[in-house]
């Protein structure tokens, strides 16, 4: 699951929001991030129900963002990942 966000990944749980600097801190950290509400809304989450717009993609009321980054300037190559995390 850590290497599904792309870094620093925005984190808002427990009324705490804050970034997600790397992969070990989204593990070290995990239990508090991925609570079970966000879980069951990943797992449940059905592909007809997903909402899109300039933002990204989101999955159940906007418990997790996903979309995608340009490193280069041509934007030739994207990586797509989570952004956003929240309850």
């Amino acid at each position: 699951m850590a290497a599904l966000p792309l870094y620093p990944v925005s984190v808002n749980v427990g009324g705490k929001k804050r970034k997600v600097a790397d992969a070990a801190t989204f593990e070290r950290e995990y239990d508090r991030i991925i609570t079970a509400d966000i879980a069951k809304t990943i797992t449940e989450q059905k592909f007809d129900d997903v909402f899109v717009n300039w933002q990204g993609v989101m999955l159940g009321n906007g418990q997790v963002w996903i979309n995608g980054i340009c490193p280069a300037n041509d934007c030739t190559k994207a990586k797509v990942g989570i952004v956003t995390v929240q309850d």
